[in-house]
């Protein structure tokens, strides 16, 4: 079969009007279906070979209702009981026995379809009723009326009143007489009546026949079979603008936007397509044209030409000439659809009908973004690991809606939007975790994806201070007294008192002969061997004034000693700053059972404010199969002074061996608020034949770190090593050597943590002597930051 009929007929086919006739329940006989019944001549049937097409976008209808009303029964009622319907005057001249004036009406109900419609949408309506007989075969004037509706009580009394017969459609001089050989069809051009149906939503039409004169038997005529045509076609209906994109290269689809405001920008004049959608309510096929105009409207810049036709609902698409874009700006873009009857355009949705939908052809980048920080001004070198960086970050163009960013690297995979196009967008806090130079690289974006150069921000983390640093090599007697002191390293005026019983023996780096005259503390474990400072050195997890910087200016480093837990309530801002701090010693036990025992510890008024050293069995994790070693390496504070060390505690799962040196750092993160604990095995053979992984600082994945959720104090006592306190005893008192203990402000990062492990004696930290000059002990430069520093990205 051949696809094209099912649009229209093609060459050679035979084609033939059908009779067709909605009927109702109680029209339709016996058996019947309700629904539309068509007629075919049985000779046209015949002569038909192969497949019948009915269309059914045109049809006939026969009345449902059909009155005769005489005026010399002026009160009888004939209503669907006549099969001819006789019009004019008859007398006794032609047999009738009283004068005798007859009228005809049709009705038509449940036309819903013509009812929905608008009067424009009616293309042509025909009455069709077939002249059977005439008195002579001398024409006389037939009237066509609307009327009002008919019903089977219709009669001439009630119907030839005022407003019956509304409106005269038409006249015609005829007469139709089977002698006179025309006998024929009798067609009225009803257009009028369809559409005042339409437009009045009404689903009934009545029409009336009568003669134009109630003397002259001229006017006595016969009608059969009457009939109604309506052929109508709906307008397309308008473009929604829901179903109107524009789309551009690999870009998802831009909507419709019916506002200059928030409308889609591209950054090129070619490659933009116009794409709708085109409906039609009854017609098979519909095309449709596009056209771009300037953003007021006033000027059209392209009009393209009727589209091919396609079957509704279609999708069309159109690409819009790059030269009608030239120079850019911002624009509308309209479609308009027509319908297509025999291959003819027929209605029309013109332009003022749809949605303009804008856009904007953006030919220029945005301008290189500015970037500022209070913590790191630009080409500085200013706050420390462990101080959050923020920066702020504004454009001099008004259409940004994106900056993107990366730090220390040129990826720029992150972004935040401003609140408005063109509006400044603060970055951070980024996490700031080694020190040095680091580099923040931002690009702005606007609406149309244009970029901005890239700007580099730089600036230089501060190396951490250092708050104490003892080699225990050193030593000067105290006068009057048998104990010793060790200075501090940097001459930072935390002098390390050392009692005298507190002997020494060759440090880890004087057994691999990286310094033969590295020496450490050893303890016996009994309560009178410790050494200790006058007060103390480190914040721990207290509040500062961060006031020591230049000229009193704060600088993100915590300077200062710490404050007792009292001082610390209320305060902020500045008064509340903290970074954090590192407590870092060379240890070696020289028993490994299930005891506590502190290398390192800051007193407070009953507990301490950490211990550095190893756990009782009791307090450490359980291997796979359960089991609790004899004893674990451990990083340990307090919630409070006097408080619980319950999930306060970072353990390692390294064994515990007696005799073995191992370098311990605890860190504390208030950035991140975790505490973590690193255990290095230290190189102590000169020829370099350690164990693989000595020299390495590992945090245990899964103990090795741990969120500090106690409260805000500091521990306001002394530095002790060799020993902790406990209800304001000393206790846990260590067996073993102690060498190499520093103290830092801040969080170390791995790498710098890898460099001590290996020997170096700097740490690279600037000595905290309160002058602001940033002279450092030994070379910043010496320590990378090595792999696993926790690097802030962006």
């Amino acid at each position: 079969m051949d696809a094209r009929r099912s649009t229209a007929p093609v060459a050679g086919d035979t084609i033939e009007p059908l009779g067709a006739e909605l009927r109702t329940g109680a029209e339709s006989p016996a058996g019947a279906d309700v629904g539309v019944a068509i007629s075919l001549d049985a000779d046209a049937l015949a002569a038909m070979d192969g497949v019948i097409h009915i269309d059914p976008t045109t049809g006939t209808k026969k009345p449902g209702g059909k009155a005769v009303i005489q005026s010399a029964y002026a009160t009888s009622v004939h209503y669907n009981d006549a099969t001819s319907f006789p019009i004019g005057t008859c007398t006794a001249t032609i047999g009738c026995p009283t004068t005798n004036n007859v009228r005809s009406a049709f009705q038509w109900s449940g036309l819903t379809t013509i009812a929905s419609l608008k009067g424009s949408d009616i293309r042509e309506a025909t009455f069709t009723v077939f002249g059977s007989h005439s008195y002579a075969c001398s024409s006389r004037i037939t009237e066509l009326y609307r009327t009002a509706a008919i019903s089977s009580s219709t009669t001439w009394s009630n119907f030839t009143t005022s407003g019956k017969w509304q409106s005269k459609v038409a006249e015609s001089n005829l007469h139709h007489k089977p002698s006179c050989n025309n006998a024929r069809d009798i067609a009225w051009n009803v257009g009028t009546v369809a559409k005042w149906a339409a437009d009045n939503n009404s689903a009934r039409i009545t029409l009336g026949l009568k003669g134009n004169s109630t003397t002259d038997v001229y006017t006595w005529k016969r009608y059969e079979n009457p009939r109604l045509e309506i052929i109508y076609n709906q307008a397309p209906l308008v473009p929604k603008a829901s179903e109107m994109t524009l789309l551009y290269g690999n870009q998802p689809a831009e909507a419709c936007v019916t506002s200059a405001t928030g409308a889609p920008s591209f950054p090129s004049t070619s490659g933009i397509v116009m794409r709708g959608v085109a409906r039609d309510p009854d017609s098979t096929q519909v095309r449709v044209k596009f056209r771009v105009l300037n953003s007021s409207g006033s000027a059209v810049y392209y009009t393209d030409d009727w589209s091919a036709t396609q079957k509704p609902p279609a999708g069309f698409e159109r690409s819009i000439p790059a030269s009608a874009l030239s120079g850019g700006g911002t624009f509308r873009w309209q479609m308009a659809v027509q319908d297509v009857l025999d291959g003819v355009g027929d209605r029309t949705i013109t332009w003022e009908y749809p949605p303009s939908c804008y856009f904007k052809v953006d030919l220029s980048n945005p301008g290189s973004p500015t970037v500022s920080s209070t913590q790191y001004p630009e080409g500085e070198i200013s706050g420390g690991v462990g101080v959050s960086a923020t920066f702020t970050v504004d454009s001099p163009s008004t259409d940004v809606v994106t900056y993107k960013y990366s730090l220390d690297s040129e990826g720029l995979g992150s972004s935040k939007a401003p609140s408005s196009p063109g509006g400044p967008v603060t970055l951070g806090p980024l996490p700031m975790n080694r020190p040095g130079s680091h580099v923040l690289h931002v690009q702005a974006v606007d609406a149309s994806s244009r970029a901005s150069s890239t700007r580099t921000y730089r600036f230089t983390v501060d190396f951490p201070t250092t708050a104490a640093y003892w080699h225990m090599d050193q030593f000067s007697s105290i006068s009057g007294s048998t104990d010793m002191n060790t200075p501090d390293a940097g001459a930072l005026a935390h002098t390390l008192r050392v009692a005298g019983g507190v002997g020494r023996t060759p440090g880890p780096f004087a057994l691999n002969e990286a310094r033969p005259g590295d020496q450490a503390l050893v303890f016996d474990g009994t309560a009178t061997d410790t050494a200790f400072t006058a007060g103390p050195v480190v914040n721990a997890f207290g509040c500062s004034s961060d006031t020591t910087g230049p000229a009193g200016t704060p600088d993100g480093k915590t300077e200062d000693a710490g404050s007792k837990a009292a001082a610390c309530t209320g305060r902020t801002g500045a008064d509340a700053f903290k970074a954090g701090f590192t407590v870092s010693a060379f240890v070696r036990t020289d028993e490994a059972g299930s005891v506590n025992k502190v290398a390192v510890s800051q007193f407070a008024d009953t507990y301490v404010g950490f211990n550095l050293g190893k756990l009782a069995s009791p307090y450490c994790p359980a291997d796979a199969s359960g089991v609790k070693p004899a004893a674990c390496w451990a990083f340990w504070t307090y919630d409070e002074d006097g408080g619980s060390s319950l999930n306060l505690r970072a353990h390692s799962t390294r064994p515990v061996v007696a005799g073995e040196w191992v370098h311990l750092a605890g860190v504390f993160n208030a950035t991140t608020s975790e505490m973590s604990l690193s255990v290095c095995p230290v190189p102590v053979d000169p020829d370099g034949r350690d164990p693989e992984g000595t020299g390495i600082p590992v945090v245990d994945p899964d103990y090795g770190t741990t969120e500090y959720t106690g409260k805000s104090w500091s521990s306001g006592g002394p530095v002790q090593v060799g020993r902790s306190q406990y209800n304001s005893s000393p206790t846990y008192n260590f067996v073993g050597a102690i060498d190499e203990v520093r103290l830092y402000n801040a969080p170390l990062g791995n790498g710098q943590l890898t460099q001590i492990c290996g020997g170096d004696m700097t740490g690279g930290a600037e000595p905290e002597d309160g002058d602001g000059d940033d002279t450092v002990v030994g070379n910043p430069g010496d320590i990378p930051p090595g792999e696993g520093d926790g690097e802030a990205q962006g």
